[in-house]
């Protein structure tokens, strides 16, 4: 089996008890090629990865490690517990998880503040339920070209007059400063004229 995430090539084979070894084979029954941005892939989880991932050599055995690979998952309780003893490496264990649930839940919190003030806040984004609700009644109104057209003309005026209420808008924060005054004026004269 050759394992291939550029640059990196692993060679391995699978022993007679179903464990991976490290080995250099000219020939391989299955490889597998994972894009360079896997690290990348890897914080959305690892079914991104496999969806991404490109196998290639005997179907059943391919699919044999496929299965493997989606569900196996590491013991590193069992592992760290070698170096440092059972009750420690359970409390480790234990604080790694709770630090890792506490970071999902502070992703998941942020970007529900982040939309929540982008649709409440600051209208940036629209609200899904006033997007339904906007959708719905235009399904149900009908068209009529002069309504269009009327609606354009609408559109335009306001975004004159909006370009309008800007300048005026600039114009009134530099009001107080007495040499720029006079060019504003003059500048706002001949945009409004």
């Amino acid at each position: 089996m050759r394992l291939s995430l550029p640059p990196l090539r692993l060679e391995f084979k699978v022993t007679g008890e179903g464990m991976f070894e490290q080995s250099v084979l000219d020939n391989f029954d299955v490889e597998i090629t994972l894009p360079a941005d896997t690290p990348l892939l890897a914080l959305h989880g690892t079914e991104t990865v496999f969806k991404a991932a490109s196998i290639s050599g005997l179907a059943e055995f391919a699919d044999a490690l496929g299965f493997v690979l989606r569900n196996l998952r590491w013991d590193f309780e069992e592992d760290l517990s070698r170096h440092v003893g059972d009750i420690a490496a359970h409390r480790i264990a234990g604080l790694l998880t709770a630090f890792g649930a506490w970071q999902r839940q502070a992703r998941q919190h942020l970007a529900e503040n982040i939309a929540e003030y982008l649709t409440e806040e600051n209208p940036t984004l629209a609200n899904p339920v006033a997007v339904a609700a906007f959708s719905k009644a235009n399904r149900s109104t009908p068209r009529r070209p002069e309504a269009t057209g009327a609606a354009r003309r609408k559109t335009r005026r306001l975004s004159r007059s909006q370009s309008q209420f800007d300048w005026i808008g600039i114009a009134r924060v530099l009001e107080s400063n007495r040499s720029v005054r006079l060019g504003m004026n003059k500048l706002m004269h001949k945009r409004i004229v």
